[in-house]
């Protein structure tokens, strides 16, 4: 993989959101690949992988490991050979990025499709069917 893909996805990111890839990387600091401020005191921090595969969880925990409270971490992944983009970001922190741009915009937020694994769906849902089958195991 050549050295300007990855740059050129932080470009493209960084760009798209209205920022500059970080331009400390690569002198040395461990550095997030773009930063967008939100304009409370917090930001998104982000994560970019331009590869062939890629571990999303080790990708996820880099992005947090740059945050402070209040800070959302985001990874954003292209395949190698592609053009299509793939963001990863933990429900909780979806949740926290969901009310503060909601606070800031009329934007119709039921219009975004979020994809899930089923596992992940399953993990959501457990409070409720936990609570089923323990009503249906007194019957």
């Amino acid at each position: 993989m050549s050295r300007t893909n990855w740059k050129g996805l932080e470009r493209k990111v960084a760009a798209d959101l209205g920022e500059e890839r970080n331009s400390k990387k690569g002198l040395g600091e461990e550095v997030p690949d773009v930063i967008k401020e939100l304009g409370d005191g917090s930001f998104v921090i982000i994560e970019t992988k331009n590869r062939t595969r890629v571990d999303v969880e080790e990708s996820l925990k880099q992005a947090e490991g740059y945050t402070k409270e209040g800070d959302v971490p985001v990874f954003v992944f292209r395949e190698t050979g592609k053009h299509s983009l793939e963001v990863f970001i933990r429900l909780k922190h979806f949740i926290l990025l969901y009310r503060k741009l909601r606070k800031k915009s009329s934007f119709f937020f039921s219009n975004i499709i979020l994809q899930l694994t089923y596992k992940d769906f399953l993990c959501i849902m457990r409070p409720l069917y936990d609570k089923a089958d323990k009503s249906n195991k007194g019957k």
